[in-house]
């Protein structure tokens, strides 16, 4: 099982000897709601949910040079964290929690020989997050026969590869998902439509150039020899957003051929895949 939290100042290995979790409960989740009162219940209106906060235990054992050293890492690399307000990622196997420590005490522990660290885990944005990707090659690279059907026999029907610039995906996930998208250039005012829904911004790619796109941030970015940054939000596509979230289940990708493009989903839920 993958348990740890990474920080910008380093890792924290949540399953060691020394640093082990030894109490929490990170499947708990609540949805909140308004509505207007009837006389009977109310007229909902909405689901709402509010920052997620959670109690953990770390188990921290080992000599006494070992104790302090492991209590002085849980403090030094989770606190930078909330200095710089940039929150860590709490893994629990390959969905993680961004979050904060904000609250910890330590005391020794009545069922091992060494001390229990309690702290308190705050994650504003509350879900669990998988991230998915996916490269989409040119049309010059989208011939490769190890991803296609090949049989010594002949059959009645042939298997023909994807059509150039059009492709489908199969997501397996419930809702839609926030993305971060890539597109690589040359290209001039690249569109992608997604399940027919396009997402285009009106700018030229050179060779080594590249455009991102951020829905959760809302940015749009062009990336010049991937050295030099350039915002393009204002030349985005104003009769359809760039920033909608991709559905779930079965995505078919339309664009020119010409380019090609990466797409990461960042897929959530309310609770870690038991």
């Amino acid at each position: 099982m993958r348990l740890e939290y990474i920080g910008s100042a380093g890792t924290i290995d949540l399953t060691s000897f020394e640093t082990r979790i030894y109490k929490a409960n990170f499947h708990a989740y609540e949805w909140g709601y308004t509505g207007t009162e009837k006389t009977l219940g109310i007229a909902l209106d909405q689901f709402t949910k509010q920052p997620l906060e959670y109690e953990m235990t770390v188990a921290v054992r080992g000599t006494e040079a070992a104790k302090k050293a492991a209590l002085n890492n849980l403090l030094e690399i989770t606190e930078q964290d909330v200095i710089n307000m940039t929150p860590g990622k709490l893994y629990w196997n390959e969905h993680y929690l961004e979050c904060y420590i904000i609250a910890s005490e330590t005391y020794p522990s009545d069922d091992f020989f060494g001390v229990e660290r309690a702290m308190k885990i705050f994650a504003p944005h509350p879900f669990w997050i998988k991230e998915t990707k996916r490269t989409f090659y040119p049309a010059a690279e989208q011939q490769r026969d190890e991803d296609y059907l090949d049989y010594p026999y002949n059959y009645k029907h042939d298997y023909r590869r994807e059509s150039p610039g059009m492709a489908r995906w199969n997501v397996d996930h419930f809702a839609d998902s926030e993305f971060e998208m890539t597109i690589r250039g040359y290209c001039v005012n690249p569109i992608i439509r997604i399940n027919g829904h396009p997402y285009q911004v009106f700018t030229t790619l050179e060779a080594n150039d590249s455009l991102v796109i951020k829905s959760k941030e809302r940015e749009a970015v062009k990336w010049i020899s991937g050295v030099v940054s350039q915002n393009v939000f204002d030349l985005r596509a104003k009769d359809s957003s760039i920033f909608k979230r991709v559905p779930g289940g079965l995505l078919t990708f339309t664009w020119s051929g010409l380019f090609g493009f990466d797409i990461k989903l960042l897929l959530e839920r309310s609770e870690p895949k038991w």
